[in-house]
């Protein structure tokens, strides 16, 4: 997403014409549509990239987020509560940006429960194991 975006404004630097403002309007165009790209893009990222974290939360296999056809099936079939959790995982990153330091720790505790609670409600039906007793992949060691 940085690699098209510095291209951009290069090629936009290169092709404006300070004294009389010539392929201005061009330019600006063609800067408009990169961006929306670059944000269709980058919307679409992310929708993949946290339902592949949930997935290796699941599987505890790198090779899941590259599941993408499992993703996506996941993602269509609990669009409501994945929807949900975007939404609360951007208002939390938006809250936390305005505390420093601890308002970031902050959104990445509030992303990482609400995926939790995703999978959960789910049932972990991500194809990896059974989530719906307790914690499976996380059980206490002996003191």
């Amino acid at each position: 997403v940085i690699l098209p975006a510095c291209c951009i404004f290069f090629l936009s630097a290169a092709m404006s014409d300070e004294q009389n403002g010539d392929l201005g309007g061009l330019v600006f165009l063609l800067v408009c549509c990169l961006m929306l790209f670059i944000f269709l893009l980058t919307v679409a990222i992310y929708l993949i990239y946290y339902a592949g974290l949930m997935r290796y939360a699941e599987t505890r296999q790198f090779s899941s987020f590259f599941e993408f056809g499992r993703l996506w099936r996941y993602i269509r079939e609990n669009g409501s509560n994945y929807g949900y959790a975007m939404l609360i995982i951007i208002l939390s990153s938006l809250i936390g940006s305005f505390i420093p330091i601890i308002g970031a720790a902050w959104a990445y505790l509030v992303g990482g429960h609400v995926l939790g609670q995703v999978l959960r409600l789910s049932g972990g039906d991500l194809g990896g194991g059974d989530l719906s007793g307790s914690d499976a992949y996380f059980e206490a060691p002996p003191l």
